[in-house]
């Protein structure tokens, strides 16, 4: 990827930081866990493969580590969102046919992020809970059809297509 496409990622990724803690954390949506960089980091990683969505992954979440309400120890987050853009980019091949990939790779990547994130707290506190689970996995899929799309359209307009890239 280009320098271009980098600075265009990192910015998609503070806006959706941004929409996550000052939106959407105090509308009535939180309870149901939504994530827009998580989806930011599928859509990535649905166009350029599990490296690629690995390292947007890792991005996204030392974003999600270094800005406020930071909770947990530095590098957990990034591990999270890194190793849910590797199984989101496992997708990818899937997506250069149907836009529905999008839907399970999402669903995926919210259950390794909230999974990682349960481990955490399990390791630190002792307690461990499935809510998160079974509300963020529902929401990122439903909401894998509306920002995938959206995110793959910016990201087209701002470098050089390449030769394989979905074409919504």
């Amino acid at each position: 990827m280009s320098a271009g496409r980098w600075l265009t990622v990192a910015g998609l990724l503070l806006i959706a930081r941004v929409v996550d803690v000052a939106l959407l954390a105090r509308s009535p949506l939180a309870e149901l866990g939504p994530d827009l960089m998580l989806l930011v980091v599928v859509a990535l990683a649905l166009a350029e493969g599990s490296m690629v969505g690995a390292a947007v992954g890792v991005l996204a979440g030392l974003l999600a580590d270094l800005t406020p309400p930071a909770t947990g120890l530095l590098g957990v987050s990034a591990l999270g969102y890194g190793l849910a853009g590797a199984v989101a980019g496992r997708w990818s091949r899937r997506a250069r046919y149907s836009r529905l990939a999008a839907v399970p790779a999402a669903a995926a990547a919210a259950v390794v992020l909230v999974g990682v994130r349960m481990l955490d707290a399990a390791l630190r506190n002792g307690q461990t809970s499935v809510t998160g689970l079974a509300a963020s996995v529902p929401t990122a899929a439903v909401l894998a059809l509306l920002v995938v799309p959206a995110v793959l359209a910016v990201d087209r307009r701002v470098g050089p297509e390449p030769p394989e890239v979905l074409r919504w």
